[in-house]
């Protein structure tokens, strides 16, 4: 009995950005994109990185960390549609309401939008 093939798709940690000078240096220098959700900043790099980022204002940590663990899961799904671009990721108050889904649709349309393929 053949066994099926499964390609990794786990979340390389070389590709999330945990440095707060990169976030800062990214936002203030790369491009601005927002969506109803969620604001895109851009920079063009030497690899694919991703920071994910939700303010205090949202409450308790539980509830951040749930919004960035979506966050994630969508980069995750969707990174082998980026190139070599550091892109931060910003949520904004509504991303509080939104689901999966919604903020999965958002991802894609920065996607095409961009056209970081």
């Amino acid at each position: 009995m053949n066994k099926p093939i499964y390609h990794n798709q786990s979340l390389p940690k070389k590709e999330i950005i945990k440095k707060r000078d990169t976030f800062k240096e990214i936002i203030q220098k790369g491009k601005h994109h927002q969506f109803k959700y969620l604001q895109f900043f851009i920079m063009e790099s030497k690899a694919r990185q991703i920071g994910f980022t939700v303010p205090r204002r949202f409450g308790k940590a539980v509830r951040r960390n749930h919004i960035k663990r979506l966050m994630r899961e969508i980069y995750r799904k969707h990174r082998q549609e980026i190139g070599h671009f550091q892109i931060v990721v910003l949520a904004n108050k509504e991303a509080d309401s939104a689901g999966l889904p919604e903020l999965e649709s958002e991802f894609q349309q920065f996607i095409s939008f961009c056209g970081i393929h």
